[in-house]
């Protein structure tokens, strides 16, 4: 006769209840240690992201400095360069040599200001004055400090204005310089015999100003990066144009603290349109 062994009653269910004990012994130190792995995880994170802070701050604390001690006497060279300029009676070719050399300090006086406003508008150090401007006023100062530039390429620089009383509220200092930026890069990528041209229309609310050439374009795999710091496009770089990746930084910051946005459409070999757009005020 087979014999059974009778258990007081509940000793089964504590078995039960030991043996799952017992078996979630992995589970709960596996979490444990997955817990500690996501603390130590963010602890480093917050760790790394403090050095990252650090050193761009240097970076930028670095650039500032380089900047501000260049400008000084780039301005002195610019300076003699014009005195030079209008020396009586100079040989044709020195004047073509001093001709040269006042192109060369200006591409530089403008690299070291780009520079220099770049990581005081990063850092918050530059100061801002905006007011009520009239776009079309600051777009047609911009074309004539740049007549000579666009000249010299043998380009066409031409605005069209459905919109020449449009205000808007900027520092009209870096409104001129974001504009500035945008046709100094499209006269850049601008074969000769080109045309630039800058267009100003206004919607509901807002303003814009589209500079439009004829150049070589932008290959589509580069437009999602072309406002990045020092970022540019392979065929820009193939080209062996002057160029620093700066400019169209510098106008995606002043659109950014105007409450404004650019953008690029193009299309290799079909040129390029950069806009601007500001709330109309």
């Amino acid at each position: 006769m087979a014999h059974e062994l009778l258990l007081p009653l509940g000793i089964g269910s504590g078995a039960a209840l030991l043996t799952a004990a017992i078996a979630s012994i992995p589970y709960r130190r596996a979490r444990a240690r997955a817990i500690d792995a996501e603390r130590a995880l963010r602890d480093s994170e917050e760790r790394l992201r403090a050095i990252v802070d650090t050193t761009d701050a240097m970076k930028s604390d670095f650039a500032a400095f380089v900047s501000h001690q260049l400008r000084t006497p780039l301005n002195g060279v610019s300076w003699t360069l014009e005195l030079a300029a209008e020396t009586p009676n100079l040989p044709a070719d020195v004047a073509a040599y001093v001709h040269d050399a006042r192109q060369s300090a200006t591409r530089l006086i403008r690299l070291v200001n780009d520079l220099l406003d770049v990581t005081r508008l990063e850092t918050g150090r530059l100061a801002i004055n905006p007011e009520r401007v009239r776009l079309y006023d600051v777009v047609s100062i911009v074309a004539a400090e740049l007549k000579e530039l666009v000249e010299d390429k043998r380009l066409q620089l031409r605005i069209h204005a459905t919109a020449s009383d449009a205000m808007v509220y900027v520092d009209p200092r870096l409104m001129r310089q974001a504009v500035a930026n945008l046709v100094c890069n499209a006269a850049q990528y601008t074969p000769a015999g080109g045309s630039i041209d800058i267009e100003l229309t206004r919607g509901e609310r807002t303003v814009s100003c589209a500079v439009r050439d004829t150049g070589i374009g932008i290959p589509p795999e580069a437009q999602a990066r072309l406002f990045e710091k020092f970022f540019r496009a392979d065929n820009a770089v193939v080209m062996e144009s002057e160029g620093t990746g700066l400019g169209l930084h510098m106008v995606h910051l002043v659109m950014g603290r105007f409450g404004g946005r650019v953008w690029c459409e193009s299309e290799p070999g079909r040129g390029s349109v950069f806009t601007m757009e500001l709330p109309f005020n």
